[in-house]
């Protein structure tokens, strides 16, 4: 259970068409020495990265000033076929569905369509909202509070999804950062209201095709059955995706790693913006640095970006994670500069990680941070998993006895996991024993191995270590629901 405007000339495109096995360039004269030197560099290390990590391809975009300055593509869109990435490969964007939906709202602000702190209540009906949100049990009315800019800070009350449920507020809207997606879609039923359209005619009118962003959707288009890239497990394995068909602002973008690139040209100059919308979006707005555990202030949150304070100056962020879909751009304002990755593979976070910090010089982007815990290239937990892999269990022994105990017993789960999502339960079973053996008094453990059997259908032992779990820790929820759920059932 572990879970200023600037005015730069345009820049000429290079493209690099690149592989596991080898790289076609193709260079055109134009980009700037940096985007120049640094598709050298993504060039040569991408593939020794997506091998180590099992992610089976990429697709990155460098952004400098107004335009995008370098592409590239890497290794295979679909792991079963072999068939390479390419640049108009499309990817499942994830949370980088947020930045285009609140760069679309800004507009909205900046033509006085909408109050970024007018209660949203007084925009759409209470049947209306109720229609998609059923109120709280307890006739909880602090919805009535929620404004644009609760939602674009993530500071609503919301979890991060309701699932269904009725309307949840855990804390007074504005009064702290709790990321929520949920409450994008509450955002995105009151832009409809006021622009009188379909959320996806809304973006692709407002947004995506001012921008140039003609491959891009918040919903599944039939243009995109050749191009999609095929979804793969933490070990490179195949599995299967669904289309969205219906719109969801805060996940559902299809994108190319050029419209997003496009897009975060826009965000760095300010394009299609007024001043004053667009400085917002980069202004502080609440306080993140909480949620990190620590008290040195490196986080804030804009108006639908991150913000972090890096060696380098202010830069603006977003990470995306659809499980089996990874992306993550940073940019920094004061060089013009920036970057989006895609990649189709568990680990891609590890490899995104990787080039922001070679691309941008930067010691420690946002994706790096305690905020995440993804793991890095050479992170115990995929040091594990290869281990495991090549070696079976013992090897995986071997690597784990000499993982510092501090970070083990996290590793070593998140191991047991990428194992078990990857349809290899008895090797996640033996992973999880292994922690239980190390870590005995850790009720996390058990909880975990609890988790596995009850996905071989072992309903004896998944209650055997749900209740040793309860022994360690009476109050885990996770085993708590969990017997209740296993228990019940026998009854």
């Amino acid at each position: 259970m572990t879970k200023a405007r600037w005015s730069v000339p345009r820049a000429v495109v290079l493209v690099l068409f690149a592989s596991i096995s080898g790289a076609v360039e193709k260079p055109v004269p134009g980009p700037s020495e940096w985007a120049e030197e640094a598709g050298r560099v993504i060039q040569k290390e991408l593939p020794s990265l997506l091998t180590r990590t099992y992610v089976p391809g990429a697709t990155i975009a460098l952004v400098e000033g107004r335009s995008v300055a370098w592409q590239g593509a890497f290794g295979t869109k679909n792991a079963d076929t072999g068939e390479p990435m390419t640049l108009e490969t499309v990817f499942e964007a994830a949370s980088l569905s947020k930045p285009v939906f609140a760069y679309g709202v800004m507009k909205l602000v900046g033509r006085g369509l909408l109050d970024l702190d007018r209660p949203l209540v007084e925009y759409i009906d209470e049947p209306s909202l109720f229609e998609a949100y059923p109120p709280t049990r307890e006739g909880d009315a602090r919805y009535k509070k929620i404004t644009a800019r609760h939602v674009l800070t993530h500071s609503t009350g919301f979890p991060n999804w309701f699932r269904g449920n009725r309307m949840a507020i855990n804390f007074d809207p504005g009064t702290r950062f709790s990321y929520s997606g949920e409450a994008y879609s509450l955002l995105a039923a009151v832009v409809g209201k006021i622009a009188g359209k379909g959320f996806n005619d809304f973006m692709a009118e407002t947004v995506l095709s001012p921008l140039g962003m003609e491959d891009s959707s918040y919903v599944w288009q039939d243009k995109y059955d050749k191009r999609f890239s095929a979804a793969h497990d933490a070990i490179g394995g195949r599995v299967g995706r669904r289309k969205m068909t219906r719109p969801t602002a805060g996940a559902s973008l299809y994108t190319t790693a050029s419209d997003y690139g496009k897009f975060l040209a826009a965000l760095l100059t300010g394009e299609g913006l007024t001043e004053t919308a667009w400085k917002a979006m980069l202004t502080p707005q609440i306080d993140v640095f909480a949620r990190v555990g620590s008290d040195d202030k490196v986080f804030d949150w804009g108006l639908g970006v991150g913000l972090q304070r890096t060696e380098k100056g202010p830069a603006f962020w977003h990470w995306g994670d659809n499980g089996e879909f990874q992306a993550y751009f940073e940019v920094l304002p004061a060089e013009k500069r920036g970057l989006i990755v895609f990649l189709n593979g568990v680990n891609g976070q590890a490899v995104s990680r990787a080039v922001t910090q070679t691309v941008l010089g930067l010691s420690q982007p946002a994706i790096a941070t305690a905020y995440f815990d993804y793991p890095s290239v050479d992170s115990p937990d995929l040091r594990m998993l290869k281990a495991y892999l090549s070696g079976g269990y013992e090897a995986f022994v071997r690597i784990a006895e000499i993982v510092d105990d501090a970070g083990q017993e996290n590793a070593i789960n998140q191991l047991g996991y990428a194992l078990l999502r990857s349809r290899k339960r008895e090797a996640a079973i033996e992973v999880f024993r292994y922690n239980v053996t190390r870590f005995p008094k850790s009720a996390n453990t058990y909880d975990s191995l609890a988790e596995a059997y009850l996905a071989v259908g072992d309903k004896g032992k998944s209650i055997e270590f749900y209740e040793k779990a309860l022994a360690v820790d009476p109050t885990l929820p996770s085993a708590i629901e969990a017997l209740k759920r296993l228990k019940g059932n026998e009854a």
